[in-house]
């Protein structure tokens, strides 16, 4: 059975708990819904449409553009898109509510039509690249940000005469002005702000910099068809030729056995038939059947053959940026840093930060993993239980006497996406020495919004003492337009007596 199985079913434990953490991994960061609803909303509006918030997380779309509806007809999307929809969502659970909503997700007409037009509209912007503010960078070294798509395709053709695409990824690279290249995260952009205008002043030395003026477009090609690309044609690779070999193997066993049975057949009567007998099955019709499955084996074998000629794409250059951290711009403007820490010093309390949280969850079991140096991921330590469950953990460190964090844009939307499994740890931080952690939890985060500037929110105080992490839950919070601030003024609820 294990020899002519084509997929291997059985897996051990180990593969399993393996397996369910990538996809606790991909839930944390998945696009849909929050993703989807936040552009879709900003892009409709944009375009003309309007929607109204009903029910929560349901909406009504009164007016949808004429743009909309010819475009849906031009691109054949699906089914047509309506001119209006008494509900729509975009999460399953809000789809049987009376009225019955319509998920929009992607795939969907009316998302695909808002897509077509934005990337008509705008779609050029991304060429001309923009400027970006690190606010959670107190360096001094700017940074440019590259999107890149690349594909694999194998040999096979569809309808249109193009190679059949078999894998597509989007990918940031982060390039200093050393040359240096570094993964940027699945989408870093989210946690920049745009620069103001009085801050464009102070770096207009910047802006004619030598190396900025290099040929980015070969030069990202170039990394991605060294870095990325062969990577992912190993990882693409190593498992579609394993399955295409295996495939063959017992396609090849199966009609073989079927081609030599009906040439046997075919022999056999045609001597009978040249003897004068009478037969029930005509020589000629085996003989068709024989023929016709060697022609079909050969098919089948070219197909597989065209399948395992897996290639890559060249990788296209999407869009670039010039990110500049603030401390960068503080620099500039011979400011000190805002919260009183220069970035020596942040560095310091985030580390007694990290470790404290380390130690914690060593205490409770667990089994910390710092990813940190991952961009873009929402959160800085991943912990494993005994039970093979993924806590998301984002480490806030702050001196003693400091009265608020900052929450980025992908932090909140990994809060939004695993809100059972994220956890933020909060670290006051005492000269070397850095108190026991702090944990909030079940915290309904709001919605950021779509291409808007950092809007603080505050709380008080939430510091305590003792041992091991508190689970605190909060109230609900005015929905943010960025990156949220907080400021602790203690639990608004007794804590558990458990922590984890």
């Amino acid at each position: 059975l294990n020899e002519r199985a084509l997929v291997q079913q059985g897996m051990d434990i180990h593969k399993v708990e393996l397996l369910r953490q990538q996809m606790e991994r991909a839930m944390a960061r998945r696009i849909h819904p929050h993703y989807v609803h936040d552009f879709f909303i900003e892009a409709f509006r944009r375009l003309g449409g309007k929607v109204f918030e009903r029910e929560k997380g349901r909406y009504e779309i009164t007016y949808v553009p004429p743009l909309l509806l010819d475009r849906n007809q031009q691109i054949g999307f699906g089914v047509p898109v309506q001119s209006r929809y008494e509900r729509i969502c975009f999460e399953k659970e809000h789809v049987a509510a009376t009225p019955r909503a319509e998920l929009v997700s992607p795939g969907h007409p009316l998302l695909e039509a808002c897509l077509s037009l934005v990337l008509e509209r705008d779609g050029a912007v991304l060429a001309q690249g923009a400027m970006l503010v690190d606010e959670r960078d107190l360096g001094t070294e700017p940074r440019m940000l590259f999107c890149l798509e690349h594909g694999l395709q194998d040999g096979r053709r569809n309808r249109h005469g193009q190679q059949q695409l078999i894998s597509n990824r989007l990918q940031f690279l982060e390039i200093n002005r050393q040359g240096e290249v570094a993964i940027a995260g699945s989408a870093p952009y989210l946690d920049y702000r745009p620069l103001k205008q009085e801050e464009r002043q102070p770096i207009e030395g910047l802006l004619n910099e030598s190396w900025l003026a290099q040929d980015w477009d070969q030069l990202v090609i170039t990394q991605a068809l060294t870095t990325l690309v062969p990577e992912h044609l190993e990882e693409v690779k190593g498992e579609r030729l394993e399955r295409i070999a295996k495939a063959g193997q017992e396609i090849q066993s199966r009609m073989q056995r079927e081609i030599n049975l009906w040439y046997r057949r075919y022999e056999e009567l045609k001597l009978q038939e040249s003897a004068g007998k009478q037969v029930r099955l005509p020589a000629q019709v085996a003989k068709e059947r024989y023929e016709l499955l060697v022609a079909r084996l050969e098919k089948r074998k070219a197909q597989l053959a065209l399948e395992a000629q897996i290639s890559a794409k060249v990788p296209i250059l999407k869009g670039g940026t010039l990110v500049i951290p603030v401390g960068l711009l503080l620099a500039q403007q011979g400011q000190a840093d805002p919260t009183g820490v220069d970035a020596a010093a942040r560095k310091r309390v985030e580390l007694l930060a990290m470790n404290a949280v380390f130690e914690a969850e060593k205490a409770m079991g667990r089994m910390p993993r710092d990813v940190s140096a991952q961009r873009g991921i929402g959160y800085d330590i991943e912990s494993l239980d005994g039970q093979g469950d993924l806590y998301f953990i984002e480490v806030k460190g702050r001196i003693d006497g400091a009265d608020s964090v900052t929450l980025t844009i992908n932090e909140v939307n990994t809060g939004r996406n695993s809100p059972h499994r994220f956890r933020l740890a909060l670290v006051a931080v005492t000269g070397d020495q850095a108190a026991a952690p702090v944990y909030v939890s079940g915290v309904d985060w709001g919605v950021p919004g779509f291409v808007t500037p950092r809007s603080p929110r505050t709380c008080s105080n939430c510091w305590r003492r003792g041992g091991r992490p508190i689970e605190q839950p909060l109230r609900r919070w005015p929905a943010p337009a960025g990156s949220w601030s907080l400021r602790f003024i203690g639990p608004l609820a007794p804590p558990p007596e458990a922590a984890g």
